[in-house]
């Protein structure tokens, strides 16, 4: 795979994502940090130095699909990204994605793989700015390492 539809569920913004944005780097650092957070099966500080910062998340798998709810320092959740690699999985992820708050009238399911993300409160009245332009980011580098990880 060298392509994963991102979509903004709030928004209804699409995105094709090449894995080639991804650095290796990244994803020595995030693999092993998703791979630990969904064992634990609790909420995990996110790597240095955002987990410094408060920042922690949580991990689950629901029939293949990846679900990861990002929170703050508080315990409001931010965002909620699933990521699917196939079409059975990314009917999972969609049934449970449209359930979500903050989730956009009309939208059409992409194709798999795909990373669909909705963004809560939290996300807006995050006084962190910075997480505004990193979210986005994490959630690619995540997909892309589970979609590796687990195909």
């Amino acid at each position: 795979m060298k392509t994963m539809n991102h979509l903004t569920m709030s928004t209804g913004q699409n995105r094709v994502s090449p894995r080639s944005e991804v650095q290796q780097d990244s994803m020595k650092i995030l693999t092993p940090w998703m791979l630990n957070a969904l064992a634990d099966g609790k909420p995990t500080p996110l790597p240095y130095p955002l987990g410094e910062k408060g920042f922690h998340a949580h991990l689950s798998v629901d029939a293949g699909a990846l679900f990861c709810t990002l929170f703050g320092s508080k315990t409001l959740p931010l965002l909620t990204f699933g990521v699917a690699i196939d079409e059975a999985q990314s009917n999972v992820l969609w049934g449970r994605m449209c359930k979500e708050d903050g989730v956009g009238k009309g939208l059409t399911k992409p194709a798999a793989p795909l990373c669909a993300v909705t963004l809560h409160t939290g996300f807006t009245t995050c006084l962190d700015v910075d997480m505004w332009f990193w979210a986005g980011d994490f959630e690619q580098c995540v997909a892309w390492a589970f979609i590796e990880k687990m195909k």
